[in-house]
């Protein structure tokens, strides 16, 4: 352990880093403590990073940091192609986005006093524009009477149309105007 956080100190890791490799690694080796570290083989790291989850329900980023643990140890210190960390990373999890109910927009539109802010959170959050579509939009991008906006997307120049929601044209006429 000791070379591994001599190694790490030289490569300039901070700190912190050195501290969480080298516990990783001791980790690995207590729970195998009857081999020899060079005697390890990548289906042993996938057992034991199975184990970590089993039991104590360790999260994606604990696993990374194992994963990145076992691949330095094993490329810098053991000089093995055993470890590829990338192959032992847990996918990411995905979590749909939380939809806002029309109570909530409501809400959220109503406690905001400024009005050239209300209409920016409302084109927002009504037509699914981007800070940069916003940041470029201009008046003749606006079709008040179908009820339409123009979007230039900004890095590919491609255009698109989408509706705008009824709901910010009565109020917020003089800015369209």
């Amino acid at each position: 352990m000791l070379e591994l956080s001599n190694v790490l100190n030289a490569a300039g890791y901070s700190p912190r880093t050195i501290r969480y490799y080298v516990q990783e690694m001791r980790l690995l080796f207590a729970h195998y403590n009857d081999f020899d570290p060079r005697d390890l083989v990548q289906k042993d790291l996938i057992n034991y990073l199975n184990f970590i989850k089993r039991e104590y329900g360790v999260g994606r980023e604990k696993c990374r940091l194992f994963a990145s643990s076992c691949s330095f140890f094993y490329k810098n210190i053991i000089r093995s192609e055993v470890v590829f960390a990338s192959e032992l990373y847990p996918r990411r999890k995905f979590k749909l986005p939380a939809i806002l109910s029309e109570e909530q927009i409501t809400h959220l539109l109503q406690s905001i006093g400024n009005p050239k802010h209300k209409l920016m959170i409302g084109l927002f959050y009504g037509t699914g524009m981007r800070l940069n579509e916003l940041c470029h939009l201009k008046m003749e991008h606006i079709d008040r009477k179908n009820f339409q906006i123009k979007i230039i997307a900004g890095c590919q120049s491609t255009q698109t149309s989408r509706k705008k929601p009824l709901y910010l044209m009565g109020k917020k006429r003089a800015f369209f105007c």
